[in-house]
């Protein structure tokens, strides 16, 4: 099992050589030959996640050679997950296009296994230079694939697609030039400590060396405003590459959590980059929202709603910026002057690593906007129901007790505050009129929580409604 990390990247390798080399006319053979390499990841990357579930953290030393000298593949939880994410989509989408989207262009069945080559090898890589050639051989076969199936729609997306990636490579190399020139290393574990270590010009150029690393990584993910390349290329693109390609999106994502959790979350650098970010997804997420407003097409939207899905993921990477709070400190004063007097928050306690203190904390935080109710729930860890929270260690969860001094820790606080406790798990100031329906025993229960009307029916919008 030792060798197991490498296999994501040697199986797809080696079957899209082997495609090469087979006839073209033979595409039953071709079909078979990739259908196989893609089936044979599911197993591969179920292995590694049940390796990584322990919360150990895997390395390959390739040939081995000691890092920072040699070449390191990286195991946990989240590239683990990134792998099987990855090998779940390519299997379905590789079957669609064996319906004969695969013989509107040549080497489709080739192109298409040295894409899942690259995106694996970018997931599991500990080296900042091997993450570019990683980024390399994916976009070399993605341009290849953007413009499968011919047309002018695709040959334009597509040449735009491959300016843009490009320039983008082009910098990574800058990039990486400036990191190796001022750490002497390129593993990135190493580079952390290295960077740690730096003053005076090298500090600034291993700043500079941070900057356009961003820009490229956000140029690979798609966010703004270097994101316009994408709606046209996927929306051209036929549905199995498209397919293929939502998940190459998320390399670039996966790439900034990555290195900024290594290089950039603690040191002279801590925080490099990090406080626009919040603002940058947001501009994506409205961009996006609108170009889903305006789409013509099903593809087109489907598009939008990629770049959608970008901007959230990166908001999450950058909520424990400032900004981000800033941001809902301007949206709450923007309700009220619009004549939105009663604003409702809701809190979570019972969170992994949330005690005591990290609860009064964001609750002291939050009063600084005077909301006028306040829900506070508990987190429900039920991942025999919501397998994804299986990432979540179980020590890492206070039990019950340390769950009921969070709770009462809360309510002592918020009364304290001024706050009257309305049933359970709600809090409303006194003039509110959950707290004068609370006085007054017309309190209604519905799934939000408590509420002051009699109404039966909820309706949800957006994407996250219940």
């Amino acid at each position: 099992m030792e060798h197991l990390i490498i296999a994501p990247i040697l199986i797809p390798a080696f079957a899209g050589m082997l495609l090469l080399l087979e006839v073209r006319e033979r595409q039953r053979l071709r079909r078979l030959t990739g259908l196989l390499a893609t089936l044979a990841l599911i197993p591969v990357a179920l292995g590694l996640w049940q390796q990584a579930a322990s919360g150990d953290i895997g390395v390959y030393q390739l040939g081995d050679w000691r890092a920072p000298f040699g070449i390191v593949l990286v195991l946990d939880r989240l590239s683990a997950l990134m792998v099987l994410l990855t090998a779940v989509l390519a299997l379905p989408a590789l079957i669609y296009g064996s319906r004969g989207d695969d013989r509107r262009g040549a080497n489709f069945h080739a192109l298409f296994q040295l894409q899942l080559m690259g995106i694996n090898g970018a997931f599991l890589t500990g080296d900042l230079f091997n993450l570019f050639v990683f980024f390399e051989v994916l976009l070399i076969a993605s341009y290849g694939l953007a413009l499968h199936g011919r047309g002018p729609a695709r040959v334009k997306g597509g040449i735009h697609y491959v300016v843009l990636n490009l320039i983008g490579s082009a910098l990574f190399l800058v990039a990486l030039g400036l990191a190796y020139g001022t750490t002497g290393t390129l593993n990135m574990a190493d580079f952390a400590v290295k960077v740690s270590e730096l003053e005076g010009n090298s500090l600034d150029l291993a700043r500079l060396s941070g900057l356009l690393m961003w820009v490229v990584f956000g140029l690979k993910a798609a966010l703004f405003p270097l994101y316009f390349w994408l709606p046209a290329t996927y929306a051209s693109a036929t549905a199995p590459v498209a397919a293929l390609f939502a998940i190459m999106t998320k390399v670039g994502i996966y790439a900034i959590a990555r290195v900024y959790g290594l290089a950039f979350s603690g040191g002279a650098l801590a925080g490099l980059g990090r406080d626009p970010l919040w603002i940058l997804a947001l501009i994506t997420l409205g961009l996006a929202a609108v170009g889903v407003l305006g789409a013509r097409r099903l593809g087109e939207m489907v598009a939008y709603l990629l770049v959608m899905s970008v901007g959230t993921l990166v908001a999450g990477l950058a909520w424990s910026s400032p900004e981000a709070f800033g941001a809902i400190v301007a949206a709450a004063e923007g309700l009220r002057r619009v004549g939105v007097f009663s604003l409702n928050l809701d809190l979570m306690y019972g969170l992994p690593r949330q005690g005591v203190a990290e609860v009064e904390a964001t609750l002291r935080q939050v009063l600084t906007l005077r909301p006028e109710r306040l829900a506070l729930f508990g987190y429900a860890h039920v991942p025999w129901m919501k397998p994804h929270q299986k990432l979540i260690d179980d020590a890492e969860l206070a039990g019950p007790a340390g769950r009921f001094a969070m709770s009462r820790a809360a309510h002592d606080l918020l009364v304290a505050e001024g706050y009257v406790a309305v049933g359970l798990d709600h809090f409303a100031l006194p003039h509110d009129d959950l707290a004068a329906a609370a006085r007054a025993g017309r309190l209604r229960r519905n799934f939000q929580g408590y509420v002051t009307d009699a109404s039966e029916i909820l309706i949800g919008l957006g994407a996250s409604s219940i």
